[in-house]
């Protein structure tokens, strides 16, 4: 398995961290499951509501993460971000 992100499975976007994949499994949920709730149609509808809310917030990349402010996207920007939570402003 591919390594180089928090998750230790490469790319988040990646299909083998999909929910049928590793991640959702070893976190102790139904893949399945998770997999069939994707196409729902209440959750395409809050895809759409969050898009909308990141182009609006400036979302540029994903991950993207917004603290303080301060908006971090890219797995690469993670450590900054965690500098920040522990309470270095980057």
């Amino acid at each position: 398995m591919p390594r180089g992100s928090p998750t230790g499975c490469g790319t988040v976007a990646a299909p083998f961290v999909r929910p049928v994949g590793p991640v959702a499994i070893r976190a102790g949920f139904d893949g399945t499951a998770l997999l069939g709730r994707e196409s729902a149609g209440d959750v395409a509808e809050k895809w759409v509501s969050d898009r909308d809310y990141a182009v609006k917030s400036g979302v540029f990349g994903f991950p993207t993460f917004v603290y303080d402010s301060e908006i971090y996207w890219g797995q690469d920007n993670l450590p900054f971000l965690e500098q920040h939570l522990e309470g270095e402003r980057p």
